[in-house]
């Protein structure tokens, strides 16, 4: 089986027990192989660690530079990443308790100490560093995204704050002295309001949407998402995130006003105002189209407008033609008469005109379409032309007539 090679720092001053340990450290050991370099003060054994890399340190804590917990404090200052066995003398547990509290990973007593004690050491204490590191460098992780979110992040137990980064203090405007150890209930414009949030959070769906009240008055729109820190055990806490959504809020009602603005305008036209997608579908109608339709506007949103609105004799030609321009193959006419068929099965006649919406790469994705109905103007103007057809026609008899009789009486003449 191929053993893993370690290699090891030895720091101790006393060449005698120097000696001893290596020996210790000697013959076969299922898991690894050791390489020894020994150090005997605690500058020496600083220098060899910034110099090399070494797997594992087994320190004397009595040298001639340093003596005690500050030996072991120096080393896991500078290298927090290698494990450290301290090799004592003194047989105080609190001593020990002590090496351990300030980074050793084990300490073990000389006198009373065999080989396979001292492996079966070196072997857990690398796996224990290995998984204290992994766990540093997550926390590490954990805490460089808390602090840099640019969402408000908290720790609470029972709607107490335990925790918070900075994004939370400069939305509302307080110190975090003002928070921990208490509820955000200061945040909220009355208590009704609190228990509501607190009930749509923890109760029901994990998210809700609120008011917060800054530290100077001022009120912002928040949003708060609220999860466990251990599934399936809400004594454990939770951690909320809070966005700041007063800006997107105050855009939406900006938008929604506009919306509404244009709306009237296009119902106070007179004229059918429609959008058609590129699926041929219409998205947005006005009041004044819906009438001459004769559905209410949800019957038409979403509804395909050949197949439901242009009657079945020139369909075919509505579809081949819209398919056309959306795909870019027939160049969109500006103004163009087609029928359009009612929700009571009449043809009314539409005199349109058009205009193409296109994205960044010109592609053609909607097509506005202003239309005027004009099937009373039409039948007016055909009935006018069919009388002045008949009076012509009147006319041309009268004159036949008229020259007829101009004829007969120079005869009789």
């Amino acid at each position: 089986m191929n053993r893993e090679t370690l290699k090891i720092l030895l720091v101790d001053d006393n060449d005698v027990e120097n000696i001893l340990i290596k020996k210790l450290l000697q013959g076969n050991w299922q898991c690894y192989n050791y390489i020894i370099q020994s150090a005997k003060s605690l500058s020496d054994a600083i220098k060899a660690l910034n110099e090399q890399t070494f797997s594992l340190v087994l320190l004397d804590v009595m040298l001639a530079d340093s003596e005690g917990v500050e030996t072991v404090q120096s080393i896991n200052h500078i290298h927090p990443d290698i494990p450290i066995i301290v090799l004592t003398s003194d047989d105080d547990e609190q001593a020990a308790l002590l090496m351990i509290q300030n980074g050793a990973s084990d300490c073990l007593l000389k006198e009373s100490l065999t080989a396979n004690h001292l492996h079966r050491s070196i072997a857990y204490s690398i796996e224990r560093k290995k998984s204290q590191t992994s766990l540093r460098k997550n926390n590490s992780v954990v805490n460089s995204i808390f602090n840099a979110a640019p969402v408000g992040i908290a720790f609470v137990r029972n709607r107490f704050i335990y925790r918070m980064n900075n994004r939370i203090l400069e939305m509302c405007g307080y110190c975090e002295k003002d928070f921990l150890g208490k509820t955000l209930l200061m945040m909220y414009q009355n208590i009704a309001e609190y228990n509501r949030v607190g009930y749509e959070l923890y109760e029901k769906h994990n998210c809700v949407e609120t008011k917060w009240r800054r530290k100077e008055g001022g009120l912002i729109d928040v949003l708060i998402y609220a999860a466990p820190l251990t599934a399936n055990d809400p004594e454990s806490g939770n951690i909320i995130t809070v966005c700041d959504i007063t800006k997107m809020k105050r855009s939406q009602e900006e938008i929604l006003k506009r919306h509404k603005e244009t709306q009237r305008y296009f119902d106070a036209s007179g004229l059918m105002i429609l959008v058609l997608d590129k699926d041929i579908k219409v998205q947005e109608i006005n009041n004044k189209g819906c009438e001459i339709l004769g559905y209410d506007e949800n019957e038409i949103i979403n509804k395909d407008w050949c197949s439901m609105f242009v009657p079945q004799k020139f369909r075919q030609r509505a579809i081949d033609v819209l398919t056309g321009i959306i795909e870019g193959k027939i160049e969109i006419n500006e103004y163009i008469e087609n029928p359009i068929l009612t929700k009571a099965g009449e043809s009314r006649l539409i005199a349109w005109h058009n205009v193409a919406l296109y994205d960044e790469a010109r592609h053609i994705i909607k097509i506005v379409s202003i239309g005027e109905d004009i099937t009373d103007r039409k039948k007016v103007e055909d009935e006018l032309k069919q009388a002045y057809k008949e009076l012509q026609q009147k006319n041309m008899e009268l004159q036949v007539r008229l020259d007829q009789i101009t004829q007969d009486r120079q005869v009789v003449a």
